[in-house]
């Protein structure tokens, strides 16, 4: 979960990143992590590794205009036949069921150029698209 931008713990404070480029991560390009009051606008995050932007554990978390990319699997990853879970975009879905990720909105944003799936977001019981 090392990433080219850590977002980790923050619930203080107000967090931006706009017009940012973060490219040729080791590990993921950008994560959200158990915090709060996140907004990133109008950035890249290209050629990272098993994921291009995560978001898990947190709230109220704005992703406007980002484009993410050219996601690759980690080499000599898991071994043994097993796989990583891979996306460009993993939004309170990376380890299963997230009670704890809400109010995260992605809007106007692209991904491609990724292993197994663009965009893996949960989604909500028919009637309740409040939630």
């Amino acid at each position: 979960m090392k990433s080219g931008i850590r977002i980790e713990n923050a619930k203080a404070l107000h967090q931006q990143i706009t017009n940012t480029v973060v490219h040729g991560c080791l590990g993921w390009g950008f994560s959200v992590q158990y915090s709060s009051n996140v907004f990133v606008q109008d950035s890249y995050f290209i050629n990272s590794f098993q994921i291009g932007v995560a978001v898990f554990g947190s709230q109220n978390v704005t992703l406007d205009r980002i484009v993410v990319g050219d996601t690759a699997t980690r080499p000599n990853s898991v071994g043994h036949g097993l796989r990583d879970k891979e996306s460009c975009v993993s939004i309170c879905s990376f380890f299963g069921p997230d009670s704890a990720c809400k109010d995260v909105k992605v809007s106007n944003s692209i991904a491609g150029g990724c292993m197994e799936s663009g965009f893996v977001v949960p989604g909500h019981d028919c009637g309740e698209s409040d939630s």
